[in-house]
């Protein structure tokens, strides 16, 4: 995920060599004119496994080879060879890097049920998320409507920070020493060692320094050279994967130090820091918190210095430095969680959880929900949002019109969805497996030619299909028929299967999170009057 975000800019989803050479190079594996490997004769074979080692090379190679550059730092922290490095997740990079720090000061290497047994291993908190054995971040309620000078204030690396500064590692969380008992972690009864401190604590915070103190700055100062600022700003990127990785390892059972107290008391001290700076912003300072999620906060119109104050504060009270995210010219929320965008003073449209920008979403739907963020984009002061919203409901209807028409395209109609395990994994009859299914029922995919990271293209249909499931060991499923409620592109036949009717459905479920905070609907949208129209 690192390199996919901050070296190539998230330029592509899937992760096979296809996708990446042709979204990055231009340059594909097959032509249309090419066999499948089996019906390859062996000079054919031979020019494809060339053209494959050139695709390889040019990755690595590409932007001064970036790619390389991001391995070697970051394996080198971990001190891990380059082949384990490729191929294992960022909580074993933190083991392997764990298991050294213990070589090199000749300490013992715990085992996970000895840790387990000294520490505990039942939350004392109670998980708001269903299947998380913890209670996780705080997200503060958000208040409807729409907001203008908004500025949010943020934590610099909250968990990384905190796990530093309150000296959270597997040996110092319940210590035996007494005398620490009353260092106690809010809300959920943990106490810290004051006297000595945690491994973890150490090489995280460290890191952690690293990255907010050289290389953050020099990400962002022009008088450095470009390359050298560009390669700053992958490695700080790259770095902060690497510690926000670093307190949900303890909760987790695979990872060799899993320690629950850990985990479970760097969330409680997040939410007191977030708790904390709400108060002091509303009952110290009289300034409106419009929202917060984990470790920001959304303020009405604060001056530089309430700015200040709140750095100077959060320095002196919980020991982390807080900094400006974003600077809005106005942001909208809905009454829904982790639901809003804004528009910054710099123009940039920040969009969180609403679906229209979701890879689950009909294509003609997403160009168009970014066509709404680009009318809104040009609203400057209140008074121009009556001409937004007229663009707006009129570029909605001319959607609308060409969806009940059918005047749209399968790659308009089409979604683009992941596989995100092998699919034998699969247990439910999922979209995406169904589409697999009905291509691998029609031999258009062999069944050992897909699996995690391939990407399935389908359209959604308003009367289910009937699906014969292949007897293969690939699938989960016993062989019989089922019923679909998609099917995949290469099997659309544009005049039977197109239908408008459920990509508005979509669009309702889309547009509705947008419409409704700029006090419009989807029914006025479509031209149902209600009786409010009349008077």
């Amino acid at each position: 995920a690192a390199i996919r975000i901050y070296a190539f800019g998230g330029r592509y989803d899937k992760t096979s060599l296809e996708e990446l050479s042709t979204a990055l190079l231009g340059e594909g594996k097959l032509t249309p004119s090419e066999k499948w490997i089996n019906e390859m004769d062996l000079q054919s074979l031979v020019k494809y496994n060339v053209r494959d080692s050139k695709l390889t090379l040019k990755l690595t190679q590409f932007d001064d080879n970036i790619v390389l550059n991001l391995m070697f730092v970051l394996m080198r922290i971990c001190k891990m060879p380059l082949f384990d490095f490729t191929r294992i997740a960022v909580s074993g990079w933190l083991q392997m890097w764990l298991v050294y720090e213990h070589r090199k000061r000749n300490f013992l290497i715990p085992r996970k049920e000895d840790i387990s047994e000294s520490k505990g291993d039942t939350a004392t908190s109670n998980a708001i998320i269903a299947g998380k054995k913890y209670q996780g971040a705080i997200v503060l309620d958000p208040k409807p409507g729409i907001w203008w000078d908004v500025q949010v204030l943020d934590f610099a690396s909250l968990y990384p920070s905190i796990i530093k500064t309150r000296n959270l590692s597997y040996e110092t969380i319940r210590c035996h020493h007494v005398e620490c008992r009353s260092n106690k972690v809010p809300e959920v009864g943990h106490w810290t060692c004051t006297k000595r401190n945690g491994i973890f604590a150490i090489i995280l915070g460290f890191i952690r320094d690293t990255r907010v103190k050289w290389f953050k700055p020099r990400s962002g100062d022009p008088s450095i050279d470009p390359v050298e600022r560009r390669n700053s700003d992958v490695i700080q990127s790259s770095l902060k994967v690497l510690i926000n990785a670093g307190y949900g390892v303890f909760g987790s059972v695979a990872f060799d130090f899993y320690c629950l107290p850990v985990a479970e008391s760097t969330t409680a001290y997040a939410r007191d820091a977030i708790k904390s700076l709400q108060s002091y912003v509303e009952d110290q300072l009289g300034l409106n918190v419009l929202y917060g999620d984990t470790d920001s906060v959304f303020i009405l119109q604060p001056t530089p210095a309430n700015i200040s104050q709140l750095i100077e504060w959060g320095d002196e009270n919980i020991g982390v430095e807080l900094g400006t995210d974003y600077e809005f010219r106005y942001v909208v929320f809905s009454d829904r969680k982790k639901n809003y965008f804004g528009i910054t003073n710099h123009g940039n449209v920040i969009v969180k959880g609403l679906m229209g920008k979701k890879s689950n979403t009909p294509q003609i739907i997403r160009e168009h929900f970014s066509n709404v963020l680009d009318i809104l984009k040009q609203v400057h002061k209140p008074q121009d949002f009556e001409n937004a919203k007229n663009k707006i409901k009129k570029l909605l209807q001319q959607m609308i019109v060409r969806l009940e028409n059918n005047d749209f395209t399968i790659e308009d109609a089409s979604i683009r969805m992941s596989l995100s395990r092998n699919l034998r994994e699969y247990g439910t009859w999922t979209q995406t497996v169904q589409a697999v299914t009905q291509l691998l029922e029609s031999k258009i995919i062999a069944p050992n030619s897909i699996g995690i990271g391939d990407t399935v293209e389908f359209i959604k249909v308003s009367s289910p299909i009937r699906v014969k499931i292949p007897q293969t060991r690939e699938l989960s499923f016993p062989p019989e028929t089922r019923s679909a409620s998609v099917i995949p592109v290469q099997l659309v036949d544009s005049e039977r299967d197109l239908d408008g009717k459920p990509i508005i459905d979509a669009a309702e479920s889309t547009f509705s999170q947008l419409l409704i905070t700029l006090d419009m609907s989807w029914d006025n949208i479509m031209g149902v009057q209600s009786l409010d129209d009349f008077f």
